[in-house]
């Protein structure tokens, strides 16, 4: 089975669902459409991809964090830094954490 024919699946108490737009890092790694595991649903949706690479001497495993309120938008977050203005208007609605995103200097929220 793969995304394009299931939209969720369950292992034991993990839930998995498909999430779109997928970025692991700024050079390569991209998925359009993946399942990822669901940590948190409600008005913000969180969930974590997880996947492998390898560039022939080293293999990696990386983690990606994707947030969605609607769950047609996805924004995958691959360098806080970087993508800050993104993450900050994903949570506008929250003005101190908006604030704090956008103030992040060292890559985690103080």
């Amino acid at each position: 089975m793969t995304a394009n024919d299931i939209s969720s699946f369950v292992i034991g108490n993990d839930s998995f669902a498909v999430v779109y737009n997928i970025k692991v890092n700024s050079v390569e790694g991209e998925y359009a459409k993946d399942f990822a595991k669901v940590i948190i649903t409600g008005p913000m949706n969180l969930f974590v991809h997880m996947s492998s690479s390898s560039d022939g001497r080293n293999s990696y495993e990386t983690d990606s964090y994707i947030f969605s309120k609607d769950n047609k938008n996805y924004l995958s977050l691959w360098n806080i830094k970087k993508q800050r203005e993104e993450l900050a208007d994903l949570f506008s609605g929250n003005e101190d954490l908006k604030n704090r995103i956008l103030n992040i200097s060292v890559g985690y929220l103080q």
